[in-house]
This record gives C-alpha cells, sequence and structure tokens, in this order.
C-alpha cells in the first residue's frame, strides 16, 4: 500500500494512510493535462504546437473518516479541518506526500459531504486538493564539502579530494542527475564565504555578497529568490547581488554535470526533480 499523509505549512500533519482518516482511491492524484498553444495548417488538417504549459490543477480525493466512538470521529475531522485550514488562512501551500514524493498545495479547498453514519461513527467526504503548482517532485541532495568527499542523499558516493583544474584555481566534481528532464534546485552556500561563484554545466551560480560563520546564502530556482539566512533565521534579500552576467536560475542537465568551485566554502545542490504523475513505486 502507498504511504501518503499532508504535512500543511506549519509542519503538522495527517495521515491518509492509516489511523482515523484514510483516502478512500489515490488514483486521482495521478490524473493531469497539459494545455497548448496551436496554430493550424493551411486546409484545416492537422496543427502546429508552439508551446505546452500547465496551470493551477483542482483534483477531488474522497477520504472515510471512522472512530471507536462519537467523539473520536469528530475529533478527527476537526483536526483534519485545522490542519487543512491553517494554510488557507496563512495562503501558503503545505505539501501532499505519496510515497517518498510530494506535491505542494493546499488541502480541502472545497468538501462535500458524501455519507455520514453518525451512529457508526464514519463519514465519507470528497474534498479537492488544489495545487498551485501542479508537479510531483523528489528531492535529491548532493553535498560538496571543501577537502572532505561529496556525497549525495540518494546513496552515490564521489572521490575523495576534489581533483583541481590546472590554472584556474578551481575544483572539478560531478553532479549526479538521474532525471529524464532540466532540473530546478535550490542551492545552498555556507559561511564564511565572500562572494561565493559556483560553476555548474559552465553556467555560474552565486552572489557579489558576503556570509559570515553559522550564515547561508540561498538560492532557490522554483520560487526565483536569492537571499541570506543569518544564525538567527532572519532573512535578507539578494536579488540585486546576484552575478548578472548569467543566468541564476537556469536549471540543471540530465546526467553527469561537472561542478566547479573554489574549495575554500561548502555548499548543497537539492535537485528538485519534477514529474506530471507521481512514480510509480
Amino acid at each position: 500500500m502507498s504511504e501518503i499523509y499532508f504535512e500543511n505549512s506549519v509542519g503538522r500533519t495527517v495521515r491518509l494512510d492509516r489511523g482515523a482518516i484514510r483516502i478512500k482511491d489515490a488514483l486521482s492524484l495521478r490524473e493531469f493535462e497539459w494545455s497548448y498553444t496551436a496554430s493550424e495548417y493551411p486546409m484545416q488538417f492537422g496543427a502546429k504546437i508552439s508551446k505546452f504549459t500547465r496551470g493551477a490543477a483542482a483534483k477531488p480525493i474522497s477520504v472515510v473518516v471512522r472512530g471507536k466512538t462519537r467523539q473520536e470521529c469528530l475529533s478527527a475531522l476537526n483536526e483534519l479541518l485545522s490542519v487543512c485550514e491553517t494554510d488557507i488562512s496563512a495562503n501558503k501551500p503545505g505539501k501532499l506526500w505519496l510515497d517518498g514524493q510530494y506535491l505542494k498545495c493546499y488541502l480541502g479547498t472545497s468538501s462535500e459531504i458524501e455519507e455520514w453514519a453518525g451512529g457508526f461513527h464514519f463519514m465519507e467526504k470528497k474534498l479537492k486538493v488544489l495545487s498551485p503548482f501542479p508537479f510531483w517532485i523528489t528531492e535529491k541532495v548532493q553535498r560538496f564539502r571543501a577537502g572532505t568527499r561529496a556525497v549525495s542523499s540518494y546513496g552515490k558516493k564521489y572521490a575523495g579530494r576534489y581533483p583541481y583544474q590546472y590554472g584556474t584555481g578551481y575544483a572539478n566534481e560531478i553532479l549526479f542527475n538521474d532525471h529524464f528532464a532540466d532540473t530546478p534546485a535550490i542551492v545552498t552556500i555556507y559561511g564564511p564565504c565572500t562572494e561565493p561563484k559556483i560553476y555548474i554545466g559552465g553556467n555560474v551560480y552565486g552572489v557579489e555578497a558576503n556570509a559570515e560563520d553559522g550564515e547561508r546564502i540561498v538560492l532557490d530556482q522554483i520560487e526565483r529568490k536569492i537571499y541570506r539566512v543569518d544564525a538567527t533565521g532572519a532573512t535578507t534579500n539578494l536579488f540585486d547581488y546576484r552575478i548578472k552576467t548569467s543566468d541564476p536560475f537556469k536549471k540543471i542537465s540530465p546526467g553527469d554535470v561537472t561542478v566547479q568551485f573554489s574549495g575554500e566554502f561548502g555548499f548543497d545542490i537539492e535537485l528538485l526533480q519534477q514529474r506530471s504523475e507521481p512514480k510509480w513505486i
């Protein structure tokens, strides 16, 4: 059976695969549709597709809520609403997790009672899942530490000391992207560092700004944000300090990608592999 649960924007979770609340059928979560722009060929036969797009998507799911007692059933219903509407009130999506992949979404933007048997402590509800970014994401992190091994979060280890390219002063390593398409990433650079630069596949990612010990610089390609986080968690917008001679939001190509850096600071590259439907596991 698939593992499925909802995690809201403040970290509260509701299991949908065990306990009092269970999803009836998760297959609707795998449904998707691309929109497209087309221009007809002459004589009205066929068309040329110029682009594909995806907007926000809404999908229905049904859940069954049971309890050993009436109060247990009602408590589960109240908890479900509380977790879901926290996101709606804050206008911040949570994550619907399915087998280690997640969909950023709002759960329960509408609700219909399909069946209610109060005497048997049972309710079936139809909920709407609204996803502003309708792709299932798998996170894969590779960490780079000066003078140590590069380690992947998905089991692949890389050679010991970084080999330096003659005449550049930059270390060479390999980032492995096992996805089938260009992939957005979150690059996190750890201080202390001064105007850090990382070359990934020949494209430079970095800022003309500094970070102290205990601080980090984050380049988020999905949110299109660049900022510094200090030791207290406070953030400073560094978007205007990005290196403007390159595209800091250029996605990472599939396969083995060369990574070059000075070796003076550590950083993580978190690949956010996107699929229209979750991977079948």
